[in-house]
């Protein structure tokens, strides 16, 4: 770890980043109370600040964060196959920029990468843990070729 950061206060640092990005996730995406996005960010940090300020629920995610990452990365894995291979209703027609879904499977890619030895636990038995990532990794990075290759950058 970085000599310059205390190791005490990674769980409730990383507790307050997980539920500001879920808050703020949801109260944008569902448009909940219509606020715009300073406001939503508003909010999320205010919850996020109680939720920290809870010792249980710090210890609780501190000894669970490995899984719910592993869930929401299928989640968010399956997600980006929606969007890079599905078309939705309202957006034909119009030309789609792909450049931030090549970024996010790239984050995601690293942040597997960086994960990797906590949830490679979830490898089926009989399966070598570092096979399982290379094929996931390759299967990533060839999406974002396909990503880069859909890419149509918007006109100004």
């Amino acid at each position: 770890m970085l000599p310059f950061i205390d190791a005490t206060y990674t769980p409730y640092v990383a507790t307050f980043v997980f539920v500001f990005a879920i808050m703020f996730g949801v109260l944008s995406f569902a448009k909940i109370l219509g606020f715009d996005k300073r406001i939503n960010a508003a909010i999320a940090a205010v919850i996020a600040f109680f939720a920290t300020s809870y010792e249980p629920f710090v210890v609780g995610m501190a000894e669970y964060m490995p899984v719910i990452a592993a869930i929401f990365v299928v989640i968010f894995f399956i997600v980006f196959l929606k969007k890079i291979f599905g078309k939705d209703e309202k957006e034909k027609g119009k030309p789609s920029d792909m450049l931030p879904i090549g970024i996010a499977l790239a984050f995601l890619l690293i942040v597997l990468a960086i994960m990797w030895d906590r949830i490679y636990g979830f490898v089926p038995y009989g399966f070598d843990a570092s096979n399982v990532l290379w094929i996931i990794g390759i299967i990533i990075i060839v999406i974002i070729f396909w990503v880069a290759y859909k890419h149509k950058p918007t006109e100004k």
